[in-house]
């Protein structure tokens, strides 16, 4: 397969895998702009809203809806695509299961690495945030967050340039090293 360049890197994985420590830190490697998709659709639902003040992404879920709330990312992560400035973008956990983006749009992203982490870890670092909404009605919300992460990860395979696997000791910076350098794998 041909490499060709990518400019852009965007990271996928499942909820505090640690996308957004390790993309500022790559940024930073590269000296470049670092953009969250949660951080574009709460500034995008503001701007629609006629709003002061953003809103935390969950308070948007909640009062949209589901496919609402979709719809919004899949805005938002167009919007974040079409960024002329090169940059790292945390993809939220759901992004690249979203129906509302095309195979175009996700091409679209660059550079996709994912950040794979073990379930338990992960919820783990969830836990001091509170339960989000999709698992807070759950019965048992480990076994419904393993599951959700075990379809995400298959879409996650399916669209990511690379998978790496963080330390679980190791930095954000160790795992920004490691993401730069698959990147200019890539980039040839």
């Amino acid at each position: 397969m041909e490499k060709r360049p990518v400019r852009n890197i965007a990271l996928c994985g499942i909820k505090h895998s640690g996308k957004t420590c390790a993309g500022r830190a790559a940024a930073r490697l590269l000296g470049i702009r670092f953009r969250d998709t949660d951080d574009v659709l709460a500034e995008e639902d503001a701007r629609r809203n006629g709003l002061a003040a953003v809103r935390p992404v969950r308070t948007i879920y909640r009062a949209l809806g589901e496919e609402a709330f979709r719809r919004l990312e899949a805005d938002a992560v167009r919007l974040a695509a079409s960024d002329a400035e090169p940059h790292v973008l945390a993809l939220g956990g759901g992004v690249l299961s979203n129906p509302y983006l095309t195979e175009g749009d996700v091409a679209s992203l660059g550079f996709i690495c994912c950040l794979d982490i073990s379930d338990e870890a992960a919820f783990e670092r969830i836990r001091p945030e509170g339960l989000p909404p999709f698992l807070a009605s759950e019965p048992d919300p480990f076994a419904a967050f393993r599951e959700s992460n075990r379809a995400r990860r298959e879409i996650f395979g399916r669209f990511a340039h690379k998978i790496i696997h963080p330390d679980p000791d190791g930095t954000p910076e160790e795992t920004a090293e490691r993401i730069v350098s698959a990147w200019k794998e890539a980039c040839g």
